[in-house]
């Protein structure tokens, strides 16, 4: 079984611009072997929370979308391309 995501589903832009920028990059043989992941997530500040005369530091986003289903694109839109399945990547180093 497969999900289909239409194209003009923010999701399927953002893994396939990540997959286009994946392939200008990857290396000669993709990797094989088990591998760790560290993923760093930045969205813009909304409005409200943007001053022009005090330091912006991060927040922590508590909205949609929350933090696996982030992984899971940026998994998914590698798939293939620097890695052979998303099964390699070790669970504690996400």
């Amino acid at each position: 079984m497969r999900n289909y995501i239409p194209k003009t589903d923010p999701v399927w832009v953002f893994k396939t611009a990540l997959g286009i920028a994946a392939s200008e990059v990857r290396p000669k043989v993709i990797i094989s072997g088990s591998i760790s992941v560290k993923l760093e997530f930045v969205f813009p500040r909304t409005k409200s929370m943007i001053w022009k005369n005090k330091p912006m530091l991060r927040v922590p986003k508590d909205t949609k979308p929350d933090i696996d289903n982030l992984c899971k694109s940026v998994f998914d839109a590698l798939n293939g391309i620097l890695f052979v399945d998303d099964s390699q990547i070790n669970k504690g180093g996400v």
